[in-house]
Order: C-alpha cells, then structure tokens, then sequence
C-alpha cells in the first residue's frame, strides 16, 4: 500500500496544488497544447473521483463496514452485469492513459529529455493507444469472467 498509495497520494496533493495555480485560456490561444492542457486537468478530477470510488468500493468499504476483502467474483460480476459500472471502469482507465501519456510527454519536454518533439509526439500516442489496450484488455477479462 505505501508503494502505489502513498506516490498517488502525493502526487494528488501537488496535482491540485498545481491546479490552483494555473488557469485554462482556451478560449485566448486556441492552441492543440492548451486543449491537452484543460483535457489533463478534466482526466485529472475524472482519476481522483475513479480512484477514490475504486479504492473506496473495492478495498476500504468490503474490510471495514463488510469485514472481508472483495471477492474476484464479486467484482467480475458487477462489471458484467452492471452496466454504469463497466462504463465508468472504461472511461476511468481512458482517463489514466491519457493522464499518463500527457503527463509523460510534459515531462519529457519540461526536463529537456528529448530533441525531437515530433518523434515525442509519435511515441506518446503510441504509448496511449498501448496504456487503453492494456486497460480495455483487463476490463474486458473481468467481463469475461462475470459471464
């Protein structure tokens, strides 16, 4: 738990810092990057809400007011058979592979890691279509199995 948690925890707190701080201008400089910009912010608040649900349902909630950990089986049968919960488990893990893939990018550019922001370019929009192929893919095997 402090591996995965405590970085995510981190991470949100400077995130919204980071979110006080700064304001969109969409609508000065209609610029692709300042729609990257509003779209990390918006998958941002989607992942704190999906994360926090997810945490919340799957882990906290089954052990502390239940007393037992989720079973496989439980959750693979929501997802089969709950349709609001599939579609928020597809939209939560759409919003990580942008978060991540953006966040990746902005950081390869901010810390000066790469020469070539084009071949930047290629590579995080590989990297997105790779992080939502491994999200669905895990999504669709919990379908699978609530079958």
């Amino acid at each position: 738990m402090i591996v995965v948690l405590l970085p995510l925890v981190l991470h949100t707190i400077w995130g919204i810092s980071r979110m006080a701080q700064t304001r969109p201008n969409l609508h000065t400089y209609t610029f692709f990057g300042n729609l990257k910009f509003i779209l990390q912010r918006l998958s941002a608040i989607g992942l704190m809400l999906f994360l926090g649900a997810h945490v919340w349902l799957a882990m906290l909630h089954p052990r502390f007011v239940e007393g037992h950990p989720e079973a496989f089986a439980h959750i693979s049968e929501q997802m089969r058979h709950h349709g609001p919960t599939l579609a928020v488990y597809l939209l939560g893990t759409l919003g990580v592979a942008y978060h991540l893939a953006n966040g990746l990018h902005t950081f390869s550019m901010g810390w000066g890691l790469v020469a070539s922001r084009r071949k930047l370019d290629i590579a995080v929009i590989g990297l997105f279509v790779a992080f939502l192929g491994m999200g669905w893919a895990v999504v669709y095997a919990l379908w699978s199995a609530g079958a």
